[in-house]
């Protein structure tokens, strides 16, 4: 599998600058993690997870599973003997107003985002009466890239897109090639409609949702 090392390898043998390996090892590194946080939010089929993690008894706040961090939640669901709910979205304050209103446990149908720090936590409502599995679906953070050695899905499968842009950024804002820039900015559209392509084969069901 290809490596964080890699990345930078071939984008210093793509725009011939050896000083991307020593003097400006700085701007590199900052391109390519400038260029993943540019697309971490959106869906490839390689960044949407499944994960699981079950509620605790009385406790109406519950982290992610452990080791998951989500940047888009699409389905927060529940499950009450063999059927799934989802969980409705809620505001924090909404959820607040209700926990001090009606003092209650049950089997919890909202919940709110409680906390926007790196990884957040989430309430629920009603508090839970008993310990029921959850489900949650959506697009997530592969993890920082630092060490040379280190890999996640966008070494591999988003590589391409990746070191355009990167390219790009550098091409741009280090080189002041301006058609340094608009060649990389080509490129990267063209890879990043190859994975939109490649998504929607891969995660399409084939057929349409009906408009009423």
């Amino acid at each position: 599998m290809a490596t964080y090392a890699d990345l930078q390898a071939r984008i210093i043998r793509e725009t011939n600058r050896d000083d991307l390996n020593d003097t400006l090892a700085l701007s590199l590194t900052q391109a390519i993690q400038d260029s993943i946080q540019f697309y971490a939010d959106q869906r490839f089929w390689f960044n949407e997870q499944i994960a699981t993690s079950v509620t605790v008894l009385n406790n109406e706040y519950v982290s992610l599973p452990t080791g998951v961090n989500f940047r888009k939640l699409d389905r927060f669901a529940i499950t009450i003997g063999a059927t799934q709910y989802p969980l409705r979205p809620q505001s924090l304050v909404t959820i607040e107003d209700w926990a001090k209103a009606i003092q209650t446990q049950g089997q919890p149908t909202d919940y709110a985002v409680a906390g926007y720090a790196d990884i957040p936590t989430y309430r629920l409502w009603p508090r839970p009466n008993a310990v029921f599995p959850l489900t949650w679906v959506g697009v997530v953070d592969l993890g920082t890239l630092s060490a040379e050695t280190d890999t996640n899905s966008w070494c591999t499968y988003g590589a391409a897109l990746i070191v355009a842009r990167a390219k790009m950024l550098l091409y741009r804002d280090q080189f002041r090639d301006t058609e340094g820039a608009q060649i990389a900015a080509n490129a990267e559209a063209q890879q990043l409609s190859t994975l939109k392509v490649e998504t929607a084969r891969r995660l399409g069901t084939g057929h349409m949702r009906s408009s009423w």
